[in-house]
């Protein structure tokens, strides 16, 4: 390993804790190694306004951090929801904290392992799953219908 790969790893890990000052999170958010600015993305102490600009980072790499962190907030997510990039809008199908608006714009994706995803996620809504459960895919159709069948025996019960 040469110096320079050696600082930048340095620097990446630096940016990747959590003790890290949001000083020094800013310099690291402007550093010009993909693998730096990602772990300032993933970062559960880097700032908001920081992450704003790395919401608009040209490297998938870096927005891939941004919509797998459980802490991005959610007006981020929602711009990242609509990325034409379909392995981004994959990954972040997976973030447990997608709002039920995000979850209901990824539910319209072309994409099928997307729709899967939303369908299997936690916080769908069951107006969501009921729609995804007449998909054109019998893969998301199953995935809805799984979903929503405790939640259907949840009512039933309550009923008696």
């Amino acid at each position: 390993m040469n110096l320079l790969e050696n600082e930048q790893n340095q620097r990446s890990l630096e940016a990747y804790r959590s003790t890290t000052s949001a000083e020094r999170l800013a310099e690291l958010a402007q550093s010009e190694c993909i693998e730096t600015r990602a772990a300032v993305a993933y970062n559960p102490s880097t700032p908001i306004a920081i992450l704003e600009t790395l919401a608009n980072d040209s490297s998938l790499e870096v927005l891939t951090s941004l919509a797998e962190k459980p802490n991005t907030p959610s007006p981020i997510l929602e711009q990242l929801a609509s990325h034409p990039d379909p392995e981004l809008r994959a990954a972040l199908a997976t973030n447990p904290q997608l709002s039920s608006h995000t979850l209901e714009q990824l539910a319209r994706d072309p994409i099928l392992a997307i729709r899967i995803a939303v369908a299997n996620h936690k916080n769908t809504p069951s107006l969501t799953l009921k729609r995804l459960s007449v998909d054109s895919s019998s893969q998301v159709r199953q995935a809805a219908f799984q979903k929503l069948k405790p939640r259907t025996s949840k009512g039933k019960k309550k009923k008696r």
